[in-house]
């Protein structure tokens, strides 16, 4: 009974950090969304940002540890991508699987071309220019689309909101994997949980809020 609940408060611990940050990044891509009509690019670089830090969680429960979590980021943003996102049990992509994203090897060259340098991909890399549609008419986007394929062999079309969504997605599809790794090996899941705990305590980033009296009590504590 003690181990169980051990491994209890381990994951509600997990559970508070994560959902933290995965309400932290689905708020402020909100906030883009209703309040900034031309915050697209910041939207999607905010989304690439938000599966680099769970694959890198999702490792830990693969067995990786340490420098091992840091080599090869393509495997591991793609194996995030492949297990949560571009996966019949995430609901979204099921639904407009053929609006998100035509692979994970699609989403790395978005990534690194977006958090790198702030904008698309060369067409050399991807077989044709790419559409990002949101907001819009399912039929004016088919008409969009229809005229774009007049010009170009190959269009990468992408409802952009949909793909976010589904990233955003991807954080439920993830527990819903740790549940049965509970089930399939309870003392791998227990040393996995308590090395992630332990990275999250260390790592994740806190906001302090300081009022004008405390900073200026704490200005006559730090005068000689």
């Amino acid at each position: 009974m003690e181990e169980k609940q051990k491994i209890i408060n381990e994951h509600r611990k997990f559970f508070s950090s994560t959902k933290r940050v995965y309400e932290i990044f689905k708020r402020d891509i909100e906030i883009l969304r209703r309040q900034d009509k031309y915050s697209q690019a910041i939207q999607i670089s905010l989304t690439f940002i938000f599966i680099d830090f769970f694959s890198r969680i999702y490792l830990i429960f693969q067995g990786y540890r340490d420098d091992n979590l840091e080599k090869n980021n393509e495997q591991r943003f793609r194996g995030w991508c492949d297990s949560f996102i571009l996966n019949e049990n995430n609901e979204l992509y099921k639904k407009h699987k053929g609006k998100i994203s035509p692979n994970s090897k699609f989403l790395w060259i978005m990534r690194n071309s977006f958090l790198h340098f702030f904008s698309f991909p060369s067409r050399d890399k991807t077989g044709g220019p790419i559409v990002f549609s949101f907001n819009i008419e399912e039929s004016q986007d088919e008409e969009i689309l229809k005229e774009l394929r007049k010009k170009h062999k190959h269009v990468n079309h992408i409802n952009l909101y949909y793909l976010i969504d589904a990233v955003l997605d991807s954080y439920l599809c993830f527990h819903v994997f740790l549940i049965k790794e509970v089930d399939r090996d309870i003392v791998s899941y227990r040393k996995n949980l308590s090395y992630a705990n332990l990275l999250l305590t260390k790592e994740l980033a806190s906001t302090i809020i300081v009022s004008k009296k405390d900073k200026k009590e704490n200005s006559k504590n730090i005068t000689p």
